[in-house]
């Protein structure tokens, strides 16, 4: 949602406007979110397996996954 809202909004905003401060700062959140993109695209690689449980890492970037045996 921060890609989102912070970023993505904003750019697309800055193009009719043509300001370029706003676009930057729309950029520079979109790649500041790149760790939640990651962690997005690592739930969904797993999508075919309904039984996983998703944690935040308690010190590590990225999630913990717990599969049911």
């Amino acid at each position: 949602m921060p890609c989102i809202i912070l970023g993505i909004i904003p750019s697309l905003i800055s193009l009719f406007n043509a300001n370029a401060w706003f676009f930057a700062m729309g950029i520079i959140q979109i790649l500041s979110a790149g760790g939640d993109l990651y962690i997005l695209k690592m739930i969904l690689d797993n999508k075919n397996n309904n039984e996983c449980l998703y944690l935040d890492h308690p010190t590590d970037i990225g999630v913990v996954k717990f599969e049911k045996e």
